[in-house]
């Protein structure tokens, strides 16, 4: 990596953690949509601007509502995140009350990708060239290029929605049907935005009067006793070459072995790929 890039990407992660720093941990207010909201991967509506900054799941989310739909939008900066997510899934579920065992939840998980069909786009998101350009055009078009086809590769292949707790319907439905929505896309920057809607009118809220209810985030990742991390070696710069061994006899999909080289920087990568969550409470905001 040049030093520009190097300088481009402390820049980025700076500006991230100096937000992510003034965020409250959760969103703590009912908020109206704008009436320009629209389901498709950017945050445009919001300003790329956000309500919260959770440091368990490392996203920066917000949640609203207007008089249809409830909506989670998700911003993810850190490439470790980024690739947690569309490796192994985000669950957004909200049930009818504030307890957390409510038999009437409603469920999303998305995207639905198989690790195969992630390679490539994890692949652009981790790209760094050697003896690269200094001039910013090019790494600007070269960077260009790159979204483009992470974009529409991501686009592509996750068109599955798996939904729990919608009476008569599949577990999974198709961006749309029955008015349930989740688009992600990439940013110029490579920055990931993950936006979902909900049908109130699934959500069995009472009518009679606004009541605050509970919605969790989770990201997905490896149970902790099916995962063991061997350390091979560590450099003398501190970068640990270590191997990752999925040992789940029921998946294919974690019946592998990861040689890695993490840097002393990136080391809680490791932490990345375990299960994180959090809870919030909501009341649906009125005009």
């Amino acid at each position: 990596m040049n030093k520009l890039q190097v300088l481009s990407a402390f820049l980025l992660l700076g500006l991230s953690f100096a937000n992510a720093q003034e965020l409250p941990n959760k969103q703590e207010a009912s908020l109206r949509a704008p009436a320009n909201m629209k389901i498709d991967g950017r945050a445009t509506e919001w300003n790329n601007q956000f309500r919260a900054y959770n440091h368990a799941t490392e996203i920066f989310y917000t949640v609203a509502n207007d008089d249809e739909n409830f909506y989670l939008t998700v911003h993810a900066t850190d490439p470790f995140i980024i690739q947690k997510i569309i490796t192994h899934s985000l669950v957004f579920t909200v049930n009818s009350s504030l307890k957390k065992d409510d038999k009437q939840q409603v469920s999303l998980t998305f995207p639905i990708l198989q690790e195969k069909d992630t390679r490539g786009i994890t692949a652009s998101l981790n790209y760094r060239p050697k003896n690269a350009s200094n001039d910013p055009a090019v790494i600007r078009k070269r960077n260009d290029s790159l979204v483009t086809v992470m974009n529409s590769d991501i686009t592509y292949l996750a068109s599955l929605i798996k939904v729990k707790g919608i009476p008569s319907t599949n577990d999974y439905l198709f961006n749309k049907d029955l008015g349930v929505q989740a688009v992600e896309l990439f940013d110029a920057d490579k920055a990931y935005t993950l936006e979902i809607a909900i049908p109130i009118k699934y959500l069995q809220l009472p009518k009679d009067q606004p009541a605050k209810f509970s919605y969790n985030v989770k990201i997905n990742g490896v149970d902790k006793s099916l995962l063991t991390v061997e350390v091979l070696e560590t450099a003398p710069d501190g970068t640990k070459t270590v191997l990752t061994t999925n040992v789940n006899p029921a998946s294919d999909r974690y019946n592998s072995k990861v040689k890695l080289h993490i840097a002393p920087k990136d080391q809680g990568y490791l932490t990345t790929v375990y299960p994180t969550d959090f809870w919030g409470e909501y009341t649906l905001a009125q005009k």
